[in-house]
């Protein structure tokens, strides 16, 4: 399974719902956690716009034979029980029955990611093949701001993102979500309380010289965020962890105080020294455990910064650990990027070329940022 998306090709799949069953959907789910679901959405036979859902509640995911197949990838399934999800027969039998009778068809089919973003992997591929529908995910890393993506899958080996067509019942279009997003006030700024005290929150020993670039040799730590906004708070403990539940505002407003950056996108892939073969979905990784925790070897935690060796070019957690934001010049656009995986992470998550958007209003608890300078 290549993990790409195909730009540029033409999509013959539309992924419509209607809009009061979006809504609701959402809800639900929501209400479910942090139960892992899976579940199927339903047209009628002469329509492609989904009226309906139904979220399977018997999951297989706990006998042996079963967890077996789910352990093969790797420590993440077996240190998280409610990871991974697979329906009973007699479920399956019982809603196919329910098509039938109802003179429905399934047009797509979703599950959640309770601690990645909505990216699709080679498990999801396994566990849940859909070439002939669309592909929902809905994740609840941070329960309160769900965050979806929808996928068609084009064969075995290729999938393309697609938009979410919101209609209404008179199948009218209403909203086309991931083609443009509603801008949230970000309120949390106007509460930090700035250390009007701090000359400089780093030492010239915090950056590595990358190019005619100084970035920061790990991500902000609770430490030095809290040299500048007095009022942050962490455990005992945590001085030398990642600071997370950042949003992007947050991270920005943090450069603005230190005079730092945001590494570029680019910049970002220019230095994150990606050693992982693109067509390799081993969880278990001996090389790659040596300078990135990620789900095989995090035991589940969020870790101390620099615990592991750095990159070729001095970068500690470049990959694994907490994703990290990216820098975004456009004033009007209201989503960033965040690179590198988390914790959490399978392997594939953390390569370089993976971009994963989230509105810059968003937190997540594996989610923080690095700093560049031009000098020190």
């Amino acid at each position: 399974m290549v993990n790409k998306f195909l730009k540029g090709e033409v999509t013959m799949m539309k992924a419509k719902i209607e809009a009061n069953t979006y809504q609701k959907f959402i809800s639900e789910i929501q209400d479910f956690y942090p139960k892992k679901t899976f579940g199927y959405f339903f047209s009628k036979e002469d329509e492609e716009i989904a009226t309906d859902y139904y979220i399977f509640s018997e999951d297989s995911r706990k006998e042996e034979n079963v967890m077996e197949r789910f352990n093969k990838f790797g420590k993440y399934y077996e240190n998280n029980l409610n990871a991974g999800f697979l329906s009973s027969i007699q479920e399956s039998v019982a809603i196919e029955k329910y098509i039938i009778k109802n003179k429905l068809k399934k047009i797509g089919v979703f599950h959640t990611h309770l601690r990645h973003p909505p990216i699709f992997t080679k498990v999801d591929a396994e566990f849940h093949p859909s070439e002939n529908f669309w592909h929902l995910i809905i994740s609840l890393r941070n329960a309160q701001k769900p965050t979806i993506k929808i996928f068609e899958i084009l064969s075995n080996v290729n999938f393309n993102e697609i938009p979410v067509i919101l209609c209404d019942q008179s199948r009218n279009i209403v909203s086309i979500k991931g083609y443009g997003r509603q801008k949230v006030l970000n309120s949390s700024l106007l509460k930090m309380s700035i250390n009007n005290q701090i000359s400089d929150c780093f030492t010239i020993e915090d950056f590595a010289k990358c190019g005619e670039l100084f970035i920061s040799k790990t991500m902000i730590t609770n430490e030095q965020y809290k040299r500048v906004f007095k009022n942050h708070q962490y455990n005992i403990g945590e001085e030398k962890f990642p600071v997370v539940n950042i949003t992007w505002y947050e991270a920005q407003y943090f450069c603005e105080v230190t005079d730092t950056e945001l590494l570029t996108k680019e910049e970002w892939e220019l230095y994150a020294d990606d050693q992982l073969d693109p067509f390799d979905y081993e969880h278990h990784n001996e090389a790659f455990m040596k300078v990135a925790l990620y789900s095989e070897n995090s035991k589940n935690q969020l870790q101390q910064v620099a615990t592991l060796k750095p990159n070729q070019y001095g970068l500690y957690d470049m990959q694994g650990n907490a994703w990290e934001w990216c820098a975004c010049f456009e004033s009007k656009t209201e989503v960033a990027n965040t690179k590198g995986g988390s914790y959490f992470a399978f392997p594939e998550m953390c390569r370089k070329t993976v971009d994963q958007l989230e509105d810059k209003d968003y937190f997540a608890r594996d989610l923080g940022f690095r700093v560049k300078r031009r000098n020190v």
